[in-house]
């Protein structure tokens, strides 16, 4: 791998335990596993920049409470993207919004500061910190040898090159951890790792793990590759670290709680009497 603190695995079998204690797809539980304590969900950072910003601004990282200020939506534990920014629940991942055109929070991914802060929140909370499992979903570009990189010239493409996988020959050969509609690979390393193995092999914010947990089981982290959201399952204690984090935006939720494009019951879709106005 990119780094040597962390290995991929020929056994597998440590991931047993989660596909019994899956739920239905689209609710909290059908991506993480069931009977923890305490549920919650923390929104990935909007990369955008606020309306009033000078248009050379770069763009930074905002809170989902940042763009409802601005939309005029109500930010609740369920809230969903496309409805707190004014979308179509007809087409919920299409960029544009009568509300927010200005960015929005990336997908499957967790940045790295926030990532960080997470296990650092979770870490006190578990006795094998030492010891974690990490299952990094095969599908990424970056990873699998699925991407180009492009060099620009005067504002024009003038060079493509692949980007070599991020895996050996021997680890992309690996048995595969499987769920339902994902395949992984599953790594091994301690908690203060997991930051290395998301950044990947090149010098940018790489990919999370889909899923972290410790040798113990004491939580359990997930980022559904075509998510905005990380869920977090563990004890009561573990989950008020999570929302006490300063740099977590993170709501309380329940375990049969809806996350499909139409569990926001709060704010109207866009097509819907008097949406599409703050």
């Amino acid at each position: 791998m990119w780094t040597d603190r962390a290995a991929v695995l020929d056994d597998v079998s440590a991931g047993d335990w989660i596909r019994p204690r899956l739920g239905r797809w689209t609710t909290v539980t059908g991506l993480l596993p069931g009977g923890f304590e305490a549920y919650a969900r923390v929104l990935h950072p909007v990369v955008g920049a606020l309306p009033d910003a000078p248009d050379d601004a770069p763009w930074a990282p905002l809170r989902w409470a940042d763009v409802a200020a601005v939309t005029g939506r109500t930010l609740h534990p369920l809230v969903q993207w496309h409805r707190l920014v004014g979308g179509d629940d007809a087409d919920p991942w299409n960029p544009d919004a009568a509300l927010w055109p200005h960015g929005r929070p990336a997908e499957g991914h967790l940045a790295l500061p926030q990532l960080t802060a997470l296990c650092r929140a979770l870490a006190p909370h578990t006795a094998t910190a030492d010891r974690c499992l990490m299952a990094v979903w095969e599908g990424w570009g970056a990873l699998n040898g699925g991407s180009v990189r492009m060099t620009v010239v005067d504002g024009r493409v003038a060079r493509t090159e692949p980007v070599p996988r991020a895996f050996t020959d021997a680890e992309w050969d690996a048995p595969r951890f499987r769920l339902p509609a994902r395949d992984y690979l599953l790594v091994a390393g301690p908690l203060d790792a997991v930051a290395d193995v998301a950044r990947g092999p090149g010098d940018g914010d790489g990919r999370s793990p889909a899923l972290i947990w410790p040798q113990d089981r004491a939580w359990c982290v997930g980022t559904e590759v075509d998510h905005d959201s990380t869920l977090v399952g563990g004890t009561r204690q573990a989950v008020a670290a999570v929302l006490a984090e300063p740099a977590l935006e993170a709501f309380v939720v329940g375990p049969d709680d809806p996350l499909g494009f139409d569990g926001d019951t709060v704010n109207e879709p866009s097509d819907a009497p008097g949406a599409g106005r703050p």
